[in-house]
């Protein structure tokens, strides 16, 4: 399953990830986040009922999504567009991706948490119909101390 996708500033692909990925998938995480996901647990991301995705341009990778399908329901755990990507439109791009991969295989509804102080991403997930549904206390760690993740969900038609 590859895609090739021309954008109004970047032409990329997105394409299923494999294990010689990992290593590109572990430095989007690190130039991305401030805590990012761990080499073994992008490892094992790989290895078990996950669907890991790349988005390329021609020279590297540019970020990864991934998401694990249970029954009629898709739960989005990753999305990560390198900083130098970042505000061009990507974000909506892999959304787009996810809705169609959603549609094709009869997937009811999306979830998803996100940082409560991630508002650009808050944003991007309403634009697309997300909606609130709940609150993880202290779901992310961030050293020493912890953030609340807003729950998310979109109803597929």
């Amino acid at each position: 399953m590859s895609y090739f996708i021309s954008h109004q500033t970047t032409s990329f692909t997105i394409r299923l990830a494999t294990s010689q990925d990992l290593d590109s998938i572990v430095e989007s995480e690190k130039q991305a986040y401030h805590f990012p996901w761990s080499k073994k647990l992008l490892q094992s991301c790989l290895q078990e009922q996950y669907t890991v995705l790349i988005m390329e341009n021609e020279v590297q990778v540019i970020g990864h999504m991934i998401f694990q399908k249970v029954l009629d329901e898709i739960h989005l755990h990753n999305v990560c567009i390198i900083p130098k990507n970042q505000a061009k439109g990507l974000g909506h791009q892999w959304l787009k991706h996810l809705n169609n991969y959603a549609l094709k295989h009869k997937i009811k509804s999306i979830i998803l948490e996100v940082r409560i102080s991630n508002e650009a991403a808050k944003n991007l997930y309403l634009q697309h119909n997300y909606r609130e549904i709940g609150l993880r206390k202290k779901y992310y760690k961030n050293g020493n101390q912890s953030e609340d993740a807003l729950v998310m969900k979109a109803i597929l038609d």
